[in-house]
């Protein structure tokens, strides 16, 4: 099952199910139709995101495994007051980070870990997305000490 509690624009639930019918896509929270950042959405419609202590109160119960998306980095604003970080500590579940390959990867990927750590929470393995690039899979991997997986960006569907 896939739940993404909030989203904007183009909504990430329709391609989940256009690209894995088999997969059971569970409704958002709240689809905001301005393509910004949720908590920007919100308040653009004189609405506000609900702090994480209350959102984990909507996750679905379902016997199938979920995958929860959030949106933007862990350093992402949630709502006016938290980050999208608290969240993910409240779901209290295994977590993994997902970033572009793209230059940089290695940097971006090992500061966004190292700073969930001082966080005191730990994410469980990072997904690089795009171009395979074995060089930023070792470094990520011996700088972590996660597993670091890549997945290629398809060409098409």
């Amino acid at each position: 099952s896939y739940w993404k509690p909030f989203q904007s624009g183009e909504p990430d639930s329709e391609r989940i199910r256009s690209y894995l019918p088999e997969v059971r896509v569970l409704r958002a929270l709240a689809h905001f139709q301005e393509a910004v950042a949720p908590p920007l959405a919100a308040k653009n419609l004189g609405q506000e995101i609900p702090f994480a202590s209350e959102l984990i109160a909507h996750v679905p119960k379902v016997e199938s495994p979920l995958l929860i998306e959030t949106f933007g980095g862990p350093f992402s604003p949630l709502n006016d007051h938290e980050l999208q970080l608290e969240l993910v500590k409240k779901l209290d579940a295994a977590s993994v980070l997902v970033s572009p390959s793209s230059v940089g990867a290695v940097g971006r990927v090992v500061g966004q870990f190292r700073g969930m750590l001082a966080e005191n929470y730990l994410c469980n393995a990072v997904v690089l997305l795009g171009p395979c690039d074995p060089y930023a899979e070792n470094e990520i991997a011996k700088h972590t000490g996660v597993k670091v997986f890549s997945l290629p960006t398809p060409t098409n569907w």
